[in-house]
């Protein structure tokens, strides 16, 4: 657990020395809520042999309800606290073990076609401290000598708390030599505004489309 006072992500209780640190999605569960959701977990998503998603979230949101539990509490990256319908909570958290494994599932496959690096990516623009890693790049073996290791951000540290629930953030490949204008320019930290990357990037491949005889419909993107 982290330090200061913890508290419980179900009912919002302060966390006590007697109760069970049962981590869930980077948050603590008391005693008696652990035990009423009876095993439900981000574990229990996954298959034991890829290690890639297993249940569908309808399955996961029936153990959820089966559990008991109405009422969740979150901790946002700026430190708020929100309550959420157990439907909704279920939700977040599936899709954050979806993004995991497939992400995980990516970099193995990245790895193993010598492809080290990553760059931060999004798609909506927010006022979380992890939206200024937007644009830089990292590395998977932590091996480079320009770019920082990418275990140093992607396991959710502070300041930037990168891949918190909800979080928009993806890590995309970086090839230098086949990188699009924008993507160097944000790699060398050339903008001051990490979504001006976002933008200037998406523009960069409906101009290429364009240039191709493909009328592109608009990106999409959440300003």
């Amino acid at each position: 657990m982290g330090s200061g006072e913890e508290y419980c992500r179900f009912c919002g209780r302060q966390i006590g020395p007697e109760d069970v640190a049962c981590l869930f999605n980077d948050y603590v569960i008391c005693a008696p809520c652990n035990g009423q959701t009876a095993g439900v977990d981000r574990a229990a998503l996954r298959s034991s042999k890829t290690g890639l998603p297993q249940l569908s979230l309808g399955d996961f949101r029936e153990a959820v309800a089966s559990s008991g539990i109405n009422r969740m509490v979150i901790w946002r990256p700026d430190g708020s606290r929100d309550v959420v319908s157990a439907k909704r909570y279920a939700s977040i958290v599936a899709s954050c073990v979806f993004r995991d494994a497939m992400m995980e599932y990516n970099h193995a496959r990245r790895e193993t076609r010598g492809s080290d690096l990553v760059q931060v990516f999004s798609s909506a623009r927010s006022s979380n401290p992890c939206m200024r890693l937007v644009g830089r790049v990292f590395s998977l073996s932590g091996r480079s000598t320009q770019y920082a290791p990418w275990s140093s951000v992607s396991g959710g540290q502070q300041p930037y708390r990168l891949f918190h629930p909800e979080c928009r953030k993806m890590a995309v490949a970086f090839i230098p030599g086949l990188a699009s204008p924008a993507s160097l320019a944000a790699a060398r930290g050339e903008f001051a505004d990490p979504w001006d990357f976002v933008v200037a990037q998406l523009e960069g491949i409906r101009s290429g489309a364009r240039a191709a005889g493909y009328d592109p419909p608009p990106h999409g993107i959440v300003k």
